[in-house]
């Protein structure tokens, strides 16, 4: 059979490891009988090694050998075709190992070979030590990091992620961020032969909120170019895999020019898959590679498809496949059954749910919730197209409601008439109507529904703000083309009335509320307050971000200590819980993470937790349905609060006659709030305590309200459905 060379080496020095990481069982090994010098260079010496480009020097722990220069020595003198090389390590020497890697360094480079260390820091402190097996060790890995590139040497962190540090990785890619590093990676653990690691597979079996969670961040890492185009298609590949179970979509290097010498003579193929070609101690090392060949044909079509390693192509832009789309999700010339629109009391067989979903808080969740469910009230068996700017949150968002006979199809799709001829309705399902350059899908989906005679509904959407007169005008002819609906609050339809809209919108609370209130269960209260914070928004303030930063900043100066001495006094436990959990929109987890580090420096002590995973909405209204208060920031937290019958202390980050003081207004909650932009200690600490003390009250008094609020929309509801 012909072959080539492999052209990359995957050299492992040592099956001696002293760490016990999580994901590893290689230091199970005890002593091992490693390679000696003369056995390297005997091996790499021969044929098959000569067009070897690039090698990555691992073990065990390769800075275990006391030879390890040595090894490096035979590696630039045996391998003649070589162009770079790469030693991973735990660092557990700390920078005392800096001066032997200064050494090896020049040993490469004085061949003109590039020469890089990996440093695995896979969390910060604690959670690292534990991710490794060994106490101390992340001040190990750091000092060591930092004095590399102290020495120009090139050096970059790599975070292996598992159950112990997947709810701190934003936090490590921030932290990194922070030190300046230009170079790091995130891999996923996972089952490689070499380390024998099957039975630690429950350190990397993650549930299907945490699979989303990670498919989001490394989609997040992709988009922000993290480690250039190699590394994008990598994450890119990882996010599909997680959210939508694609296989692997990247190929790799390994499949065909790559090949594994392991510490003790054995070669393979792979060093994640695949069985021992023999020992090259004792047979010649081309015959083992070139004999079975089969065997790694059959591992491309069997075992690669599973495969999560981050090997790749050396030019993966060539290799990577089509990024594949869920099988679910139709295109628009696939509409093959349109039916036409007869009029409103027809059977509703499809709807088009449009809006601005894929990018939604969990406020969006419940107004999508509410829709859903009031629409199958009526029509249960209707099949639902939904528009996504972003396929992968919004499937997430319809795991977390339990919808079933959906189909998702981009934005930028909706304007079909083939797709619209099919629905009986178009419905701008919640959220704003402001200014989003995606707006003009949203009106000529409209406008072609206006042609083919089918329903326009307006589901409790806002009205504005708008920075231009293009968004503006678009919106307006959204409201005038439709033929019911509602705005959630009397200012948008004032501002709506103000533009010379003549429109039959009507105005209700926010749809949220009824799906929200319909999760309330009585239960025993924890003596615990919600925190639902938010960064500042440009949306509201014309202050650049630098400017809504120091706000930001200001902000919590004021309320942390009124916060600790409050939570001291009464023996209350502080969450930290967020509302927004996607970057497009300001992550909220961010911003907590934040507001940590704020309450660290400032050393006020008080019992307070950050919530650091990923908190699906059913989750969150758990939470705030027990606790005994809530500081809501975002609309939706006071949204979700008043639902739920739970007293909140309202943080008015919207300014003057917008949704946040028209709730309040309606709500008669006007004496509990306290302005962002304008924060003030005592202020803060007296609205805490009389709410505190008024608590069982104001819980009465909210329910009172929503009794009259699920009337309003329930009414509300019939005339639309």
């Amino acid at each position: 059979m012909n072959y080539s060379k492999p052209e990359i080496l995957q050299l492992s020095v040592t099956g001696t490891c002293n760490y016990k990481c999580i994901m590893c069982n290689i230091w199970q090994n005890g002593r091992t009988d490693d390679l000696s010098v003369q056995d390297f260079k005997s091996i790499l010496g021969t044929s098959l090694f000569s067009q070897i480009k690039c090698v990555g020097i691992h073990g065990g722990e390769p800075t275990m050998r006391k030879d390890l220069i040595e090894i490096c020595q035979v590696i630039t003198d045996t391998l003649p075709s070589l162009e770079g090389a790469c030693i991973l390590t735990n660092g557990y020497k700390g920078k005392s190992y800096a001066d032997t890697f200064e050494h090896i360094n020049t040993l490469f480079q004085s061949k003109g070979i590039a020469f890089s260390v990996l440093v695995s820091i896979d969390g910060l402190n604690e959670i690292h030590d534990i991710n490794r097996g060994v106490r101390n060790s992340f001040s190990k890995a750091s000092s060591l990091l930092f004095e590399l590139l102290k020495r120009n040497i090139k050096a970059f962190p790599a975070c292996t992620v598992t159950q112990a540090n997947i709810h701190q990785v934003r936090e490590i890619h921030s932290w990194f961020k922070e030190k300046k590093l230009e170079y790091y990676t995130f891999r996923l653990a996972s089952p490689i032969a070499r380390l024998n690691n099957n039975d630690c597979d429950h350190n990397w079996t993650f549930t299907n909120n945490q699979k989303f969670d990670l498919s989001t961040f490394f989609e997040d890492l992709a988009n922000m170019g993290v480690g250039g185009e190699f590394r994008q298609n990598i994450y890119n590949n990882l996010s599909d895999h997680l959210s939508m179970n694609t296989g692997r979509q990247t190929q790799c290097l390994y499949q065909s020019k790559g090949i594994c010498l392991h510490y003790n003579g054995e070669l393979s193929y792979c060093s994640v898959s695949g069985p021992s070609l023999g020992n090259a101690l004792t047979a010649d090392p081309e015959v083992l590679y070139s004999q079975k060949l089969e065997e790694r044909e059959r591992m491309v079509s069997s075992d690669c498809i599973n495969c999560l390693h981050d090997c790749c192509s050396i030019n993966p832009s060539q290799d990577l496949r089509s990024r594949a789309l869920p099988k679910a999700r139709p295109t628009p010339d696939k509409y093959t059954q349109a039916v036409p629109y007869v009029n409103k009391t027809a059977e509703w067989k499809n709807v088009l749910i449009t809006g601005w979903y894929g990018t939604e808080t969990a406020g969006d969740k419940a107004i999508l919730g509410a829709l859903i469910s009031q629409i199958r009230v009526k029509y249960p068996n209707v099949h639902i197209f939904i528009s996504s700017i972003n396929d992968r949150a919004l499937y997430q968002t319809m795991r977390e409601l339990e919808v079933e006979n959906f189909s998702i199809i981009g934005l930028d799709e909706i304007p079909s008439p083939s797709l619209i001829k099919q629905v009986q309705a178009v419905i701008m399902g919640g959220g704003p109507l402001e200014e989003i350059n995606q707006t003009d899908f949203i009106l000529r989906a409209f406008q072609l529904a206006a042609e083919y005679q089918v329903e326009r509904i307006i589901f409790g959407c806002g009205y504005g703000p708008f920075h231009t007169q293009k968004i503006q005008s678009m919106v307006e002819e959204i409201c005038t083309l439709a033929t019911s609906g509602f705005f959630r609050d009397e200012e948008s339809l004032v501002r709506a009335h103000n533009a010379g809209i003549q429109t039959n919108l009507k105005v209700a609370y926010d749809s949220a509320f009824s799906f929200i209130h319909s999760k309330f269960q009585k239960k025993q209260r924890h003596n615990e307050i919600i925190v639902l914070a938010r960064a500042g928004t440009p949306q509201y303030w014309n202050k650049s971000s630098e400017e809504l930063h120091e706000m930001d900043i200001n902000f919590l100066d004021k309320i942390i200590p009124a916060l600790a001495r409050f939570a001291n006094e009464n023996q209350v436990t502080v969450k930290f819980l967020p509302m927004h959990q996607l970057n497009i929109g300001g992550n909220d987890r961010d911003f907590n993470n934040f507001i940590e580090n704020k309450i660290q420096q400032s050393n006020e002590h008080f019992d307070y937790k950050v919530e650091k995973g990923y908190l699906p909405i059913n989750k969150l209204v758990s939470y705030i349905n027990r606790a005994e208060m809530t500081i809501p920031v975002r609309y939706h937290g006071h949204i979700f609060s008043a639902a739920l019958n739970t007293p909140f202390i309202s943080i008015d980050y919207t300014g003057s006659k917008n949704k946040v003081s028209e709730l309040l207004r309606k709500l008669n909650w006007e004496n509990e709030t306290m302005k962002w932009q304008s924060p003030d200690t005592k202020q803060f600490y007296n609205l805490l305590k009389s709410t505190w003390e008024k608590r069982l009250e104001l819980a009465q008094k909210l329910k009172n309200a929503n009794n009259k609020i699920s009337e309003e929309l329930a009414n509300i509801y019939n005339e639309l459905f």
